[in-house]
């Protein structure tokens, strides 16, 4: 318990530092997926791009796996507290393309196949418990595709509580924020990928009904998301041992 309680403040000490550091950078990380989906929904909304074929379908995944792939590095550059410039900004979201592509393209197949099994069930909300750490290890340690799985068991084996009880309370929270919709629910789909975006995914839905609830339950996940990101980077490649040691070896310093 104590190991749980300095990692959470340690990532919030993070946190509060990376956002005085460079503000205007975290505005752009929140407002990127609000901007890019108002974009993306009017283009596919237009009457030439309105028609459900197999070549719209086609074009919007591409689109869409693109700017998961720049958006997660917009976060990596924040996390990292690099400044945002377009020559980064190229270079951090092309990087991970590949692997953001594939991870997205092998989730989009199982759900076409099993997508009446996942449907609504617990086996869904079980994926997206079990994969949500595919995010962080794409986008902060910059893993390969093919490696994913071997190094997920490996995280989850010491650190499954430290990382699944905040998502858990983030979800209660967004519940809470938003108890009239179904938000929360739709967050947890067959593609864990997905989750990156939170409600900016939901832009059409609820922009004209609940404006204020979207840009509340925006700002809460982006916050949550670089939060994440933090605990991530403390808990990735340690143990709660190594961690003890780590904090009486400093402490010894610094007496």
């Amino acid at each position: 318990m104590t190991d749980l309680i300095q990692v959470y403040q340690e990532a919030l000490l993070g946190l509060v530092g990376n956002i005085k550091r460079r503000p205007l950078d975290h505005l752009v990380g929140f407002l990127f997926p609000l901007v890019t989906f108002f974009i993306v929904n009017y283009i596919f909304s237009l009457n030439y791009m309105a028609n459900d074929n197999l070549v719209v379908g086609v074009a919007r995944f591409i689109v869409y796996v693109v700017l998961l792939s720049f958006y997660l590095g917009i976060l990596s550059l924040i996390l990292e507290g690099n400044s945002i410039s377009i020559p980064s900004f190229k270079s951090s979201g092309l990087r991970i393309l590949n692997d953001v592509w594939t991870v997205y393209f092998v989730f989009s197949l199982f759900d076409l196949f099993a997508g009446n099994l996942l449907s609504g069930g617990l086996l869904t909300i079980a994926l997206f418990l079990a994969f949500n750490p595919f995010i962080e290890m794409i986008y902060v340690d910059k893993k390969p595709a093919g490696h994913l799985l071997g190094d997920l068991a490996s995280f989850y084996k010491t650190n499954i509580l430290h990382w699944l009880l905040p998502l858990l309370i983030y979800l209660l929270i967004l519940v809470a924020l938003a108890p009239s919709s179904i938000m929360a629910y739709v967050l947890i789909g067959a593609n864990p990928m997905d989750f990156v975006f939170g409600p900016a995914r939901l832009f059409s839905q609820f922009i004209m009904e609940e404006p204020l609830v979207l840009l509340l339950s925006q700002v809460f996940h982006y916050f949550y998301l670089l939060y994440r990101g933090q605990v991530y980077k403390i808990i990735a490649h340690s143990n709660p041992r190594k961690r003890a040691y780590m904090r009486e070896y400093n402490d010894g310093l610094s007496r």
